[in-house]
């Protein structure tokens, strides 16, 4: 007899229009825990709130604006087994495969978690404190043929700082995809006659989103986030703003502390087209599919730890056969458990039972 651990208990929820998809948003006005808020989100809703650009962050504003001044727990949480260096402007729409992981390091890395160019020294990169004070390259990712696709600020600020000024006045810190990205980039800061040094898009993150979003988009506040053993949880609040302009940053926060918070329900994209007969705006059905998992002998003995499960929906999101702005969760059955064993008879006997 052979023992096959199973389960239908895989969640994947999506939106058959898929383009630059912003969530739903959803405000609960009961203070809990993050854990707390986390465990309501997935029964009520998807998750916590994920944010992926500066247009979804508009679309969170608008949900919650009307509150006041309130304090307000989103889907983000430190996962200090995963730190990696990500682009400052998230998007899969930016990338093509295998461009988020162009690196044009110097040796040795030293550790600290912002990256700069260094136009005199054939434009490698190194990596400096944030609260250092450079010039930096900001990006415009519009389709104007009129508008530079690299804009080199001579103001020197931090690299927070930096990040704030590009997204306000442009699209975000530059990304660098490629050497002929770098080289144009070196190019334009040797030609402005500028500091060696200059901020680019890249910094090292151990922050992971509670759906498993890999997006890399960050809005922290001033010097956050709080690198302690108990802040390992993002809040949000109007008043947190490193100008005027900018309000809902970020902060990182223990767990522990009780706060409303921002649930999200997938996300939807409006595409409108235009015709003759005028304009016509598509909204996207929500697709719900519950799909089968099994597992063959041999499998984890654990497959109920949360971090296991983690484990196995980011091997399939990995795997690429998963839509994009899809969401996975595991929905738990009956007895609170999400896999359960299953008897498989051999041809010609009779089942005995699993242990």
């Amino acid at each position: 007899m052979q023992c096959r651990v199973s389960s239908v208990a895989l969640l994947l929820e999506f939106w058959v229009l898929s383009a630059c998809a912003l969530h739903q948003f959803h405000l609960v006005t009961t203070s809990l825990s993050w854990p707390a808020a986390q465990s309501y989100c997935r029964e009520h809703y998807v998750d916590l709130a994920t944010v992926d650009s500066m247009e979804d962050l508009q679309g969170l504003i608008d949900k919650v604006k009307h509150i006041g001044q309130v304090y307000l727990w989103i889907g983000l949480t430190i996962d200090r087994s995963v730190s990696s260096w990500k682009w400052s402007l998230s998007g899969s729409q930016f990338y093509r495969e295998g461009e988020t992981e162009y690196r044009n390091w110097a040796q040795p890395i030293t550790g600290q978690p912002c990256a700069a160019l260094v136009s005199k020294e054939a434009g490698v990169w190194r990596d400096y404190a944030c609260t250092n004070t450079y010039s930096f390259v900001c990006s415009h990712s519009g389709n104007d043929p009129g508008k530079p696709k690299y804009i080199l600020v001579l103001e020197r600020r931090t690299w927070r700082h930096a990040q704030i000024y590009c997204r306000q006045s442009y699209t975000d810190l530059a990304s660098i995809r490629n050497q002929a990205e770098n080289i144009e980039i070196q190019q334009l800061v040797l030609g402005e006659n500028s500091s060696a040094i200059v901020w680019i898009g890249l910094f090292k993150d151990d922050w992971k989103w509670s759906d498993q979003s890999t997006s890399s988009f960050r809005h922290w506040y001033n010097d956050y986030p709080y690198y302690h053993s108990d802040y390992d949880c993002a809040l949000t609040h109007p008043s947190w703003s490193s100008y005027p302009r900018d309000p809902w940053q970020w902060i990182s926060y223990p767990c522990s502390y009780f706060s409303y918070f921002i649930c999200h329900n997938g996300s939807i994209t409006n595409t409108t087209i235009l015709s003759t007969l005028g304009s016509t705006t598509k909204t996207p059905t929500k697709v719900k599919l519950v799909v089968r998992v099994e597992l063959v002998p041999n499998s984890p003995s654990d497959l109920e730890d949360p971090a296991m499960l983690d484990s196995i929906l980011q091997q399939m999101k990995a795997a690429g056969r998963i839509p994009e702005h899809s969401t996975l969760r595991w929905k738990k059955q009956k007895d609170g458990k999400v896999f359960h064993k299953k008897e498989e008879e051999e041809e010609g006997g009779r089942g005995d039972t699993c242990h």
